[in-house]
């Protein structure tokens, strides 16, 4: 039985010093699924080699994930926790694996548009709004969170995630 899962994933990033410390401080997760600091990347940040937006990558292999939905909790809860403490502008995590295929992706309320305010829950973007920001499945443009295509999975979970547990306690306290 195939037991491999990927996740990979990008953030647009405003602010890379304040991301740069929030990233460093991660250190070892000793959950699981674990994020850790190594699991995240910078681009460059240099102009000319940087144009616009530095983004932040992240990449990480699990075995057997996904079968338990905990793990899907814990894991948005953990990438939640972080985004909180950045300035980002959006981001969009690939999980694919044994289970399926999955994209989430989360916008910042900071950067929206009068149309995606008024749009969000149509066909279109079909995102769910929080105080923070708008979730949602499927590949989207990081800078426009249309949808690129409507054939897409979602989770059978609640939005906005509630889990609380020891593990992302220990997880919120760390960073």
């Amino acid at each position: 039985m195939w037991e491999w899962n990927y996740i990979y994933g990008v953030i647009l990033i405003k602010d890379f010093n304040k991301t740069f410390e929030v990233i460093e401080s991660l250190k070892k997760d000793k959950e699981y699924p674990f994020i850790n600091t190594n699991m995240f990347n910078f681009g460059e940040t240099e102009i000319p080699y940087c144009y616009d937006d530095v983004i932040l990558t992240f990449g990480a292999t699990y075995k057997n994930f996904g079968y338990d939905k905990s793990e899907w909790k814990i894991f948005i809860l953990k990438i939640e926790h972080i985004l909180r403490r950045i300035d980002f502008k959006s981001a969009q995590f690939h999980a694919s694996g044994v289970f399926d295929d999955v994209t989430l992706y989360w916008y910042s309320i900071s950067d929206t548009s009068d149309e995606i305010n008024k749009n969000y829950h149509t066909s279109e973007y079909d995102l769910i709004k929080t105080n923070e920001w708008y979730f949602g499945y499927g590949e989207r443009n990081l800078h426009f969170p249309r949808l690129k295509t409507k054939d897409y999975m979602k989770l059978d979970l609640v939005y906005p995630v509630d889990y609380k547990k020891d593990i992302v306690r220990e997880f919120e306290n760390r960073i």
